[in-house]
């Protein structure tokens, strides 16, 4: 059950193996096993993945009942893209504040229009 977990909740945040394996610190080979079921994730690695999805080690084992589709992904979103723009150079973080500034702008433009 663990796997189907894993995979669920990594595909429900749009990142690939690699990426998920980049943001907790293991090998994408070793994602690969925990989500095919040849190899099993220590306890020091359940507890940095189910921090990092936000739930509990029973849901990620699959010994808690999961009662909504939501994935809690406000939080898992702000950290994805964090580690995202590190790698960013200045100029391209820039565009993305200018970005994110029409954005605001816009979402305010269609609250006075409501």
């Amino acid at each position: 059950m663990f796997q189907i977990q894993l995979k669920r909740h990594r595909e429900a945040l749009n990142l690939s193996q690699q990426e998920f394996a980049e943001l907790i610190g293991v090998k994408q080979s070793t994602v690969a096993m925990w989500e095919n079921g040849s190899n099993k994730p220590r306890h020091s690695s359940l507890v940095k993945i189910a921090g990092f999805f936000h739930i509990s080690i029973d849901e990620l084992t699959g010994n808690a009942e999961d009662d909504s589709d939501s994935y809690k992904l406000t939080d898992n979103m702000d950290f994805v893209i964090c580690s995202e723009i590190k790698s960013l150079s200045d100029e391209q973080k820039h565009d993305i504040l200018d970005y994110i500034q029409f954005k605001k702008q816009n979402r305010q433009k269609n609250d006075i229009a409501e």
